[in-house]
């Protein structure tokens, strides 16, 4: 999945994160956390955002998952 991805990326690199393990939803990478300056971290697969969970996102091999922190606008 997307958050296994994730974890896996994070532990290889030594870089802390912050995660629901059930839905895998990321509240925080490193230092960058959710809500700050009304930024958040959303994902992607191959260029289209996740329509569900990070924990429920099946990835393939050669599949290019993105992730960034940016400004949400509600």
């Amino acid at each position: 999945t997307v958050y296994e991805a994730l974890l896996a990326a994070c532990t290889g690199k030594g870089i802390s994160q912050t995660s629901a393990s059930d839905s895998g939803f990321v509240t925080a990478i490193d230092d960058y956390v959710n809500g700050t300056n009304d930024m958040y971290w959303m994902a992607s697969i191959n260029g289209e955002s996740l329509l569900v969970g990070a924990n429920s996102s099946q990835i393939r091999n050669n599949d290019y998952i993105q992730w960034v922190f940016e400004a949400f606008v509600w």
